[in-house]
C-alpha cells in the first residue's frame, strides 16, 4: 500500500513537471514591458503592461533597430484624368484639372490624428509617403505642394518632394468620386539612408492664396520626430478598397 502511494506521488510529480515544461514552451518567445510616462517624465505605474501581441511586438522590435528596413515598391491604383487644366490659375478653380477614380481605402476613424492616416515605404531608390483623406463631397480640390520635404532628425539632411503618383506637382486639382469615401495620394521623395530612423514631415510653410468663392485652405501642418518604423507599420491602411454604392 505504501509503495502504491509512493508510486502515485512520483507519477503526479512527473505529470506536473511535464505540464510545466509544456506551458513554458507555449509562451511567446519574447515579451516586452511597455512603459508610459507622465508629462513630467515620471513613469506612470498604471501604464506598465506586458506586450504579447505579435504585431505590436514586431513594431517594437523594428523601432529598436538602429537602421530602417527597406520595403518593396508599393502598388497604387492610378487616378484617371477626366479633364486637363485649362489656362491654369491657382486662384480660379474653373481652370483646375479634374481627376476621377482615385485609390480608395477603407473608412478611417474620425478621432485619429492626421499622422495616423499616413504610411511610408522606404526603398533604395525612393521613399513613398501616402496620405489618406475623406472626400466630403462628390468633388474636392487638393493641392500638390512642391515645397514639402522630409528631414532627418539626427543629421538635419533634407529630402525634398519629387512628385506625386498620378497627380501633378505644384498644382491644385479636382478629385471626383463618391461623397464620404476615403482615398489616398502618394508623394515621392528621395531614398532615405538606412540610418535615418526618425524624420520630420514638413509642409514647407507656404500659405496658398484663398480661392474666390471657397472657405479657404487649412493651415499647413508639420509633424516632428516621427518614427519611420511606425509609418511603415501603418501600410495596411492604404490597401485598395473599391467603393460600392447601394441604391
Amino acid at each position: 500500500m505504501k509503495r502504491t502511494i509512493f508510486h502515485l506521488i512520483l507519477m503526479l510529480c512527473a505529470v506536473g513537471i511535464a505540464s510545466c515544461r509544456f506551458h513554458r514552451t507555449m509562451q511567446p518567445a519574447q515579451q516586452y514591458i511597455s512603459i508610459e510616462r507622465n508629462s513630467d517624465g515620471s513613469i506612470n505605474a498604471q501604464g506598465l503592461r506586458v506586450v504579447t501581441d505579435s504585431a505590436e511586438l514586431a513594431l517594437i522590435q523594428r523601432m529598436a533597430q538602429a537602421e530602417i528596413t527597406y520595403d518593396t515598391v508599393p502598388q497604387f491604383r492610378l487616378p484617371q484624368l477626366k479633364r486637363e487644366a485649362v489656362n491654369y490659375d491657382e486662384s480660379d478653380y474653373n481652370t483646375f484639372a479634374i481627376y476621377t477614380h482615385p485609390h480608395t481605402v477603407a473608412a478611417q476613424p474620425y478621432k485619429t490624428s492626421r499622422l495616423e492616416k499616413m504610411a511610408i515605404w522606404c526603398t533604395p531608390e525612393a521613399t513613398y509617403l501616402a496620405v489618406i483623406d475623406e472626400l466630403n463631397w462628390t468633388s474636392k480640390y487638393y493641392h500638390g505642394g512642391k515645397d514639402q520635404y522630409l528631414r532627418d532628425c539626427k543629421t538635419g539632411q533634407v529630402y525634398p518632394i519629387l512628385g506625386y503618383i498620378g497627380y501633378p506637382l505644384g498644382q491644385t486639382v479636382w478629385i471626383e468620386g463618391v461623397a464620404g469615401e476615403w482615398h489616398c495620394r502618394v508623394m515621392i521623395f528621395p531614398p532615405l539612408p538606412k540610418h535615418c530612423t526618425t524624420i520630420d514631415i514638413m509642409s514647407g510653410g507656404v500659405r496658398l492664396k484663398k480661392i474666390e468663392g471657397t472657405t479657404g485652405w487649412t493651415e499647413p501642418e508639420d509633424h516632428l520626430g516621427v518614427k519611420v518604423a511606425v509609418l511603415q507599420a501603418q501600410q495596411p491602411i492604404t490597401i485598395y478598397k473599391e467603393t460600392v454604392v447601394v441604391e
